[in-house]
């Protein structure tokens, strides 16, 4: 049962018992409508202090709500009955004792004989109250957030425990069934040997030996990082509360000084780089000045080397021009000598030495005409052996002989492709 039937019903009982029963009936249905809504916000705002006062009773005067639920059953009583046992009942005494000690005035005297008024709280009271109680809800709002929050990481984490491990036995499962179960039966007795299922829990075990070690190492390394964030949480708190306003203002101080520092270094930093841009400038031009020479100096250095290379030229030719002008001087010395110890021969030897040249050019000519009838022969047989054998190129296996002329000797093949000389009168004439 809650406050709300000391708050309401004694008022209604004390309205009608004033003599307002007319003045209700010369109301409106609007004017009670209205009325009925005012007496409706009301309940609801008594609803809520009596619940925020009772909360406030529980935790900080739990002796206070002794004989409250009979108190409220008393006050709802109609009964004339009711003005006896009200001011006989020890739990009322109780709850005037309580009241003056927990606000600091005595209640009013007419409690007693007239329980329809109840204690009323002034505003700064129950804004007091209203407050605690917003601290306290808040508290444990954020109380039970964190829990939850907590919670639900842990049913989480347990959550992704189960599934992991549900896929590592599903694994395990399929493993065992394609190794042991499929293709270990022996295809004879169409069992399972037991040392292939030993190796194979064996293999397993090893795995997971291993699969462990690496879980330790990794709760290892969190531990270690669980440990240094947590000390650097600690020392965060530490300073959060050795740090006071006068170690902010000295920051503010500092931070004032450095950043007008860091204006003057920008500044001189700025000089530094316009300086800088000028002397990449002049550097760049004597760059390009210093290409061109060097482009130049490459082209002198070709053009002397060109010039050592004509200059070997010239003394190599000159050696030369040298050794030539000897020898024509040794020819000169020659020519000079058989001209100055030159003898005049006889006109009779001169007229014999003429016949015999003459002699040997008319041989000459007759060899050469015999020659040429030779070939014209000698490609009249090719061409009939050409006919008899049916091949369109001569061979070699036709010429076994050779030919000699004029003490020469030459082969078969040189008459190869030799053209027919023509038989022209001018060949048979000196």
């Amino acid at each position: 049962m809650s406050l709300v039937g000391t708050q309401v019903v004694p008022s209604l009982m004390v309205f009608f018992n004033e003599g307002n029963a007319g003045d209700i009936e010369e109301l409106s249905n609007a004017d009670l409508m209205k009325y009925v809504d005012e007496l409706d916000k009301e309940v609801v705002y008594m609803e809520i202090e009596n619940e925020v006062f009772e909360c406030y009773l529980s935790k900080n005067e739990p002796l206070l709500l002794v004989g409250y639920y009979q108190y409220i059953r008393i006050l709802t009583n109609e009964d004339n009955s009711s003005d006896q046992q009200l001011s006989s009942s020890p739990s009322k005494l109780h709850m005037d004792i309580s009241l003056t000690a927990l606000f600091g005035r005595k209640p009013d005297s007419r409690s007693a004989t007239t329980p329809e008024k109840p204690y009323r709280l002034n505003l700064s009271t129950k804004m007091e109250l209203v407050m605690n109680e917003l601290e306290e809800r808040k508290s444990s709002f954020e109380e039970m957030v964190k829990k939850t929050r907590k919670k639900k990481s842990d049913l989480k984490a347990e959550l992704e425990e189960v599934k992991i491990r549900t896929a590592e036995v599903e694994e395990a499962l399929n493993t065992f069934e394609k190794v042991v179960v499929i293709e270990g039966k022996d295809p004879l007795t169409q069992r399972i040997p037991a040392e292939r299922f030993i190796r194979f829990m064996e293999e397993w075990l090893r795995k997971a030996d291993v699969t462990i070690g690496k879980m330790r190492l990794r709760t290892s390394t969190l531990k270690t990082q669980f440990r240094k964030v947590a000390h650097l949480i600690s020392q965060k708190k530490y300073l959060g509360e050795t740090v006071h306003a006068v170690d902010f203002d000295k920051i503010r101080i500092e931070n004032t000084y450095l950043m007008e520092k860091i204006e003057q270094k920008t500044a001189h930093m700025l000089e530094l780089k316009q300086i800088n841009g000028e002397a990449n400038l002049m550097l760049a031009n004597f760059k390009k000045y210093l290409l061109k020479q060097m482009s130049e100096l490459d082209k002198v250095k070709k053009e002397i080397m060109e010039n050592e290379r004509k200059i070997k030229d010239l003394e190599t030719q000159g050696n030369l021009a040298e050794q030539e002008v000897e020898k024509q001087e040794e020819k000169l010395q020659k020519m000079m000598y058989i001209t100055e110890h030159y003898k005049v021969p006889e006109v009779i030897q001169y007229v014999k030495k003429k016949a015999e040249l003459l002699d040997l050019k008319k041989s000459y000519k007759t060899w050469i005409r015999k020659n040429k009838l030779e070939m014209y022969s000698l490609n009249q047989i090719i061409e009939k052996m050409k006919k008899l054998t049916g091949s369109k190129k001569q061979r070699q296996s036709w010429f076994s002989l050779q030919s000699t002329y004029s003490g020469l000797t030459l082969a078969s093949d040189d008459y190869f492709g030799l053209p027919i000389p023509d038989k022209n009168e001018d060949d048979y004439i000196y």
